[in-house]
């Protein structure tokens, strides 16, 4: 019975515990390459992402704080006879809870809201065509983390995918609203370092 009852409170005393307190500044970023090629279809695809940010503690375990993304993409298909280019920036405001669990390993949850822009090229045999695009959404994205350093100073961390609502409108005017899901479809790597008080 005693050890029944220790198991929860000992539970509890390991996600109680801090390792971003109040104050600290979190200083880092993400990044992401993809390529597919299918044969069948002639088709190739490659994606780049960069994501610097900067976030704050206004609680332990808890942040505030602003990225950048950065992506480019192309894509090819009918053995090169079609050609995609597309540039895309996006300014987001970011919250992010920090969950330890044990030892140097934790899991976080980030909520985002950004504005993106995208420019983009087509290729067509001879004939070229470019457009933009722009849009607001808003995502949800769960994440493991591994806290290293002589003081913990820097926190390794990946995320998952994410789970989104997307507002998009592109140069044509035509708007569309979207739901999108990449949880465990698409990864993202990157790192912070605390800069503590």
């Amino acid at each position: 019975m005693k050890k029944i009852f220790l198991l929860p409170l000992s539970i509890f005393c390991l996600k109680s515990f801090a390792q971003i307190y109040k104050g600290n500044t979190l200083f880092g970023g993400n990044f992401s390459f993809n390529i597919q090629q299918s044969n069948l279809f002639l088709q190739s695809n490659t994606n780049s992402n960069l994501q610097p940010f900067i976030q704050f503690a206004y609680k332990n375990n808890r942040t505030v704080g602003f990225g950048l993304d950065l992506g480019y993409n192309t894509s090819k298909s009918g053995n090169g006879q079609l050609k995609n280019r597309q540039f895309y920036i996006g300014p987001s405001v970011q919250f992010t809870q920090y969950h330890p669990l044990k030892g140097n390993f934790g899991w976080l949850l980030q909520e985002a809201v950004g504005y993106g822009y995208s420019k983009n090229r087509n290729e067509s045999g001879n004939v070229e065509t470019s457009g933009s695009n722009s849009s607001i959404s808003g995502t949800v994205s769960p994440g493991v983390y591994f806290a290293a350093g002589d003081k913990k100073q820097w926190l390794l961390q990946a995320t998952v995918g994410n789970v989104g609502l997307v507002y998009s409108k592109n140069s044509e005017d035509f708007e569309n609203w979207s739901f999108s899901t990449s949880l465990f479809q698409y990864y993202r790597f990157g790192f912070a370092y605390i800069f503590r008080k």
